[in-house]
């Protein structure tokens, strides 16, 4: 009798055993990314580690169609850039290699590697041709901007902020193909996240000036990515040829010091 309700019992044990259930170990994608802090040595790496990829997920597409898009973005110091990338499309980072040399990155169309658009940190500042450009205020995030057209072109060939610039490097046949893509994804692109505006730093400028100057009205702003401080130059003319004072501002938007002329 002892024997079979041992028996029993561990016929029991056996079957609750076999029902116990453990499981896996959650992995957090997003957590488990690498991205590259501000001030990191490992930002000067030329490889595409360097960049911020999540994988493809479902979001808002065109009119009630939703579309897969992947996360990609750069940094490097205090410039940084990032947008959402439509599946079917490639993208390439360029990593920052000296002062002169842009850096961001570029995507086009699969299989048409020649097809591009970069978005692109330029560190010694974003320069066009006047002759023929008709521009058209916008905005890069929540950066003001200004939008390049050629020749009376209706495709844009350039969006630019501060030393920030989107460049449209497609014919215009490709362009209309990919119209739909390229409007989402230019829509989804942000700058220098958590870095002042320009407007802001001169806004921080004239409040710390106002009661040695009065009335600001001539100012130009330069912004240096490696420390992350606005350079804010008050001047005292309309041809910006008398400089009155420079004030400088933290990329959090803190007052840092003034120098009067």
């Amino acid at each position: 009798m002892k024997m079979r309700f041992l028996i029993i019992l561990l016929v029991l044990a056996a079957v609750l055993c076999s029902c116990v259930v453990v499981p896996e170990a959650e992995t957090d994608t997003k957590d488990a990314v690498t991205s590259v802090p501000k001030d990191s040595d490992s930002a000067t790496n030329a490889d595409a580690n360097n960049g911020i990829m999540l994988p493809y997920e479902t979001g808002p597409g065109y009119g009630q169609e939703s579309v897969k898009t992947e996360f990609v973005g750069y940094e490097y110091k205090y410039a940084d850039m990032s947008l959402r990338v439509v599946e079917g499309w490639e993208f390439e980072i360029i990593p920052y290699t000296d002062e002169s040399t842009p850096f961001g990155v570029k995507i086009n169309p699969e299989n048409k590697p020649e097809e591009i658009i970069s978005i692109m940190y330029y560190p010694a500042g974003f320069g066009v041709c006047g002759t023929g450009l008709v521009e058209e205020d916008t905005e890069i995030s929540y950066f003001p901007a200004k939008k390049g057209f050629y020749d009376g072109s209706q495709i844009w060939d350039f969006i630019a902020a501060s030393d920030y610039a989107i460049v449209n490097e497609m014919s215009d046949g490709t362009y209309g193909l990919y119209q739909d893509d390229i409007e989402l994804m230019v829509g989804s692109v942000e700058i220098a996240v958590g870095v002042i505006t320009p407007a802001e730093a001169v806004e921080i400028a004239t409040d710390k000036l106002i009661d040695r100057f009065g009335s600001i009205e001539y100012t130009t702003t330069d912004f240096n990515y490696i420390s992350g401080i606005w350079e804010v130059t008050v001047y005292m003319d309309a041809d910006y040829s008398i400089c009155g004072a420079k004030v400088y501002v933290s990329s959090l938007g803190t007052f840092i010091a003034e120098e009067i002329f």
